[in-house]
């Protein structure tokens, strides 16, 4: 990877997966329209769910796929919680941004079952203290995972972090079960005409890479 962030002096069997990973990116114009069925929509998140490593096996990452009605009622929700704290004056400075999370097609919701994770410090006490981080860390790769094959397939992705404030409404509209912890929320749908990735900017790789031989 050179310092613009673009992939050079790499060949080989990884550079389709090389160049996936590099065009991925944050995408909030979305329409209501997706590129691919919903079935095999559930079935990236699916691959994602069961290909994606956790800790010792532990197999903590869950996800609910919202399509139609069910995708409306949880940003209706995300919107309900916002204007109750912020208030509606308050609330108009970010309603634009609400509503286009709920003019896509579809939303994951990301979670960590966390039962899995507690069994796990009773099983490996030495490490008690780590699994928390490493669940999180874990969640963050199928987060990824997901977002990449999607856009792979025509599709616009974000992610956003709501949880802390929706969690209890999610968990009652949703029938989620009580060890289920909300991460994210994952807005999909095909990017809307026009729009145009802003150019990222990196840091020089040498303050970011070190190489010891």
């Amino acid at each position: 990877m050179s310092s613009s962030g673009t992939v050079s002096n790499v060949e080989g069997k990884a550079d389709p997966f090389l160049e996936a990973v590099q065009i991925r990116r944050s995408i909030y114009a979305l329409t209501n329209q997706s590129t691919i069925s919903d079935e095999r929509i559930v079935k990236l998140i699916e691959h994602s769910i069961l290909h994606t490593p956790t800790s010792f096996n532990a197999q903590s990452n869950v996800a609910i796929v919202l399509f139609g009605e069910h995708h409306l009622k949880l940003w209706d929700i995300v919107k309900d919680v916002l204007v109750s704290k912020l208030g509606t004056e308050k609330y108009s400075k970010t309603e634009a941004k609400i509503n286009g999370f709920r003019g896509a097609y579809g939303t994951v919701l990301w979670f960590i079952e966390n039962r899995q994770v507690e069994a796990q410090k009773q099983k490996f006490p030495t490490y008690a203290e780590e699994f928390d981080s490493w669940a999180i860390q874990s969640i963050g790769m199928a987060q990824s995972n997901a977002w990449v094959s999607l856009e792979r397939e025509g599709l616009g992705v974000n992610l956003q972090h709501y949880g802390n404030l929706i969690g209890e409404r999610v968990r009652k509209e949703f029938n989620v079960p009580e060890d289920w912890i909300l991460i994210s929320q994952q807005p999909f749908g095909t990017p809307a005409a026009g729009w145009v990735a802003p150019e990222k900017q990196f840091k020089p790789i040498e303050e970011r890479l070190r190489v010891l031989k």
